[in-house]
């Protein structure tokens, strides 16, 4: 509600950046619509001018992933078909064709650039050429962390356990008084709401195969009205590249 009035925070993240032709940043939160309000809107506001990238990843490889990503870091307890039937953001961030909806209300179509998550990991440099060719940029620029692996879960880590004590930590309550707790304490209630969780476990596995399908089914439609959109087929999506047999 307040973005107006924050701007200058916005803009202070580009300081000594005056000679580049383009300067950009990223977020996943952009294309949080409608949990996030509408994005799209405010940065035309800003900026009518901009450039867009959107990657877009396998969606329901991403619904798996975006599950993992609340489980280790915001203390999800609950199992994946329990979000999925009861948190609409796993869904409607992976409905990619809604999320590009938004910014093209705003945005003309040359101003966005779509490319998938398997593009840029197997094919990383004739990606990256296409990219640049489209931002005007020398296409044979070699990012030097074109390799590397970024924010992926570990097969197993530790992660929270659903007692009552794990909801306390997670409350508003201990939002107000946990800074005030001394460190030994904090510490020893860590380690009673942790446990150690194995990605890799026969009855996580089980689960998961019964969640991939349901999110298969329920993002199908989003999936092919995306082809329609964008004029192409995404086989290098494994979840759906076996639709006609």
């Amino acid at each position: 509600p307040d973005w107006e009035s924050r701007l200058d925070e916005y803009r202070a993240i580009f300081t000594g950046h005056t000679r580049e032709l383009w300067c950009g940043e990223s977020s996943t939160e952009y294309t949080k619509f409608p949990d996030y309000g509408d994005v799209s809107a405010r940065l035309h506001a800003f900026n009518p001018n901009a450039r867009l990238v959107y990657l877009m990843r396998d969606p329901v490889d991403r619904a798996v992933s975006h599950y993992w990503h609340v489980v280790r870091h915001q203390g999800e307890t609950r199992s994946l078909l329990a979000l999925i039937d009861s948190d609409t953001e796993i869904l409607n961030v992976s409905n990619y064709a809604m999320q590009i909806r938004q910014w093209l209300n705003h945005f003309e179509r040359d101003q966005l650039w779509i490319g998938t998550f398997e593009e840029m990991r197997f094919q990383p440099m004739q990606t990256c050429q296409r990219l640049f060719a489209w931002l005007a940029v020398d296409s044979m620029f070699t990012p030097k962390s074109l390799s590397r692996v970024h924010n992926e879960t570990p097969r197993s880590f530790t992660g929270p356990e659903p007692t009552l004590l794990h909801r306390v930590r997670h409350s508003a309550l201990w939002s107000m008084v946990g800074p005030h707790v001394p460190s030994v304490f904090r510490k020893s209630a860590l380690a009673m709401v942790q446990s150690r969780i194995d990605r890799d476990a026969p009855c996580i596995n089980a689960q998961l195969k019964e969640a991939r399908e349901l999110l298969r089914v329920k993002l199908a439609d989003s999936v092919a009205e995306l082809e329609e959109v964008l004029c192409r087929d995404l086989d290098e999506w494994p979840s759906f590249n076996q639709r006609g047999n």
